[in-house]
């Protein structure tokens, strides 16, 4: 992504704390409902429909970003 701030901030806020790049969603306490809730954002801001299962293939913030990034036009 030519900048991950935007999605950075997603993470964060669904979240609530601050995420760096080898911040991993589950063990930073996001949960299954957490996950529809920021796919549902990501689906809103950037028009790109992933899966539940994108975040337990690829639950590393910086991995996320590449797989989100795969996806853009």
């Amino acid at each position: 992504m030519r900048d991950g701030g935007e999605l950075r901030e997603m993470w964060a806020q669904v979240l609530e704390r601050p995420i760096g790049p080898d911040t991993s969603f589950f063990l930073a306490g996001g949960t299954s409902v957490s996950a529809v809730l920021l796919l549902c954002r990501i689906h809103d801001r950037f028009g790109v429909s992933l899966t539940l299962r994108t975040f337990f293939e690829h639950p590393v913030y910086r991995d996320f970003e590449r797989r989100l990034a795969a996806e853009l036009p």
